[in-house]
């Protein structure tokens, strides 16, 4: 549950808050600790669409942003039952299995589609996205004070460093040059 309200809280640091539901921790007296996340109502699953059905993955901009987060953040499961569609817009869900420890080449053979989509479609890593490195000092912050390991948040700034050096260029290259799921 702790990654789930830190990807929140990051998306919102970065700018694209609008895409990821807010999340809070909560403690439920029967069930302990965890999290909640706002109710979007009126969404589908992605996994309802079909592939060339342009509405499951919204605009060409959301699905680089959505792309850009998720490689920052390290999520590993952007399947399409981990996001939602309502009129044309997505909704990214499901972050439990982010900030990894490591940033092996295996990151991106692991349910990506929103990334392999953005590389198919030769879109452009987006140039705000840039700016995150500045953001760098504060998601430390986060990340220690919730007591993520020191490896998990090396790798995401790492991450971070990575994708914002490739702002304004494809997808495609950055996988390629980066020599990422080779």
């Amino acid at each position: 549950f702790v990654r789930e309200v830190t990807a929140s809280d990051i998306a919102d640091i970065f700018g694209v808050g609008d895409m990821v539901p807010p999340t809070v921790f909560r403690h439920a007296v029967n069930y302990g600790k965890g999290s909640v996340q706002e109710f979007i109502p009126d969404t589908a699953s992605a996994r309802n669409f079909g592939n060339s059905n342009p509405e499951k993955w919204g605009s060409d901009l959301q699905v680089a942003k959505a792309a850009a987060f998720d490689f920052a953040i390290g999520n590993l499961d952007r399947h399409e039952g981990n996001w939602l569609v309502k009129d044309g817009k997505i909704y990214l869900i499901d972050h439990g299995l982010s900030f990894p420890s490591d940033n092996e080449r295996e990151l991106l053979k692991r349910n990506y589609e929103i990334f392999d989509r953005a590389q198919s479609k030769q879109l452009r890593i987006p140039l705000f996205v840039s700016k995150w490195k500045e953001k760098i000092p504060q998601i430390k912050k986060l990340m220690e004070e919730r007591e993520f390991t020191q490896d998990e948040i090396r790798s995401t700034v790492q991450r971070i460093e990575q994708i914002a050096r490739y702002a304004g260029r494809t997808f495609k290259e950055f996988k390629q040059t980066e020599r990422l799921g080779t």
